[in-house]
């Protein structure tokens, strides 16, 4: 994979700084991550719920 990459100049030359990287903001995404981890703890439940009356 590295030298695809190379072949076509898409490896960065410089790092983003940590701080860039760490960030912690409430925006649309936090809400969509909380939707679908209410949604993926239903269908587990639901999963062993059907797995226990078989």
């Amino acid at each position: 994979m590295h030298y695809l990459f190379a072949l076509v100049g898409m490896i960065p030359t410089e790092r983003p700084s940590l701080q860039e990287m760490v960030r912690f903001s409430i925006d649309y995404t936090f809400f969509l991550n909380l939707i679908f981890l209410v949604i993926g703890s239903a269908l587990i439940w639901l999963h062993i719920r059907n797995a226990e009356e078989d």
